[in-house]
């Protein structure tokens, strides 16, 4: 489709795949620094399934709330029983469960001192997932543990996004097939692929959401702006790595999907449009796929519109 090229000056640019994983993350609370460092040296060369794991440390229940504020997507939580009193982190537990509202965080209690904390009351009496003596926590018995803990917290997020991203898929393609005229269908979708980004909050979007229309009377690109204003811009405007992506996306009829930007191809008798978003942080695998599936719910609802043209015209 090399015609319909309209930046072929920049064609010599390579476009990425956008395979970048987000880490997991697991928290150790514990208010004796040595254990922090053990747990940090014996973990030190440990990956999740080639998924970087990144430690984060709290020194106390109260200090663990925020590193739970700040950081939602927690995988494991290595929890000391006793710190600031004899059952703070049976406490914090509960407060995770009970308060945050988090069910797919993996609990791991450490203790020192079983007898404060037996094992079979704790295991009835809170939502934990495992409990262990840290004299029992060998380097290859901590990296069992934390690895079970993360393949289960994995599955367990993946099928709570799964549903989240289905039900939002449904909900907003419902109203997309709902559009009979080209600008109000590009409309709605460029307000919605923004609304698929906000699933993940590290991906805000601050700038803007561009939709090129090429059909026969010419080329058209329309800026949707954050505030929800929409205007005609000219091609030149657009950055050099977006004009790049839009151009390859012609030549090669595809979704483009780079660091933090994505092009949805869509094509139907009479127009083509791309959808072009860019944000503020990576788009991860996870990502991409929910909008693999989004641009081909748009695919079909552009071709939806082609038929309603072809019946107004008979």
């Amino acid at each position: 489709m090399n015609e319909m090229s309209i930046f072929s000056d920049n064609n010599d640019i390579p476009i990425g795949t956008g395979t970048l994983k987000k880490p997991f993350y697991l928290l150790v609370v514990d208010d004796e620094e040595q254990i922090h460092s053990v747990t940090r040296l014996a973990l030190s060369d440990y990956d999740f399934e080639g998924t970087p794991v990144k430690i984060l440390s709290a020194y106390s229940a109260e200090e663990a709330k925020q590193v739970l504020r700040d950081y939602p997507d927690i995988g494991v939580i290595l929890l000391d029983v006793v710190m600031e009193t004899e059952e703070a982190g049976l406490h914090l537990a509960d407060y995770i469960r009970n308060e945050m509202g988090n069910r797919y965080v993996r609990i791991i209690l450490r203790t020192g001192q079983p007898g404060s904390a037996p094992e079979t009351k704790v295991i009835r009496e809170y939502d934990i997932n495992d409990y262990k003596a840290k004299t029992e926590l060998t380097a290859q018995r901590l990296y069992t543990s934390v690895h079970t803990a993360l393949r289960s917290f994995r599955d367990m997020r993946a099928l709570g996004k799964s549903k989240e991203a289905l039900e939002k898929i449904i909900r907003i393609s419902r109203k997309i097939f709902e559009k009979h005229l080209l600008d109000d269908f590009i409309h709605a979708t460029l307000e919605n692929i923004i609304a698929l980004l906000s699933l993940n909050d590290s991906l805000v979007i601050t700038l803007e959401t561009h939709a090129v229309n090429i059909d026969s009377s010419g080329v058209e690109i329309l800026s949707l702006h954050s505030s929800g204003s929409a205007e005609q811009i000219p091609m030149d405007t657009l950055k050099q790595g977006l004009r790049t992506m839009i151009d390859t996306a012609l030549t090669e009829e595809r979704n483009l999907y780079e660091g933090d930007r994505l092009c949805i191809f869509c094509k139907s008798e009479h127009h083509v449009v791309l959808f072009i978003a860019e944000g503020t942080a990576p788009l991860y695998k996870e990502d991409i796929e929910l909008f693999e599936m989004f641009a081909r719910n748009i695919q079909t609802a552009l071709e939806n519109i082609a038929r309603y043209e072809r019946l107004k015209k008979t």
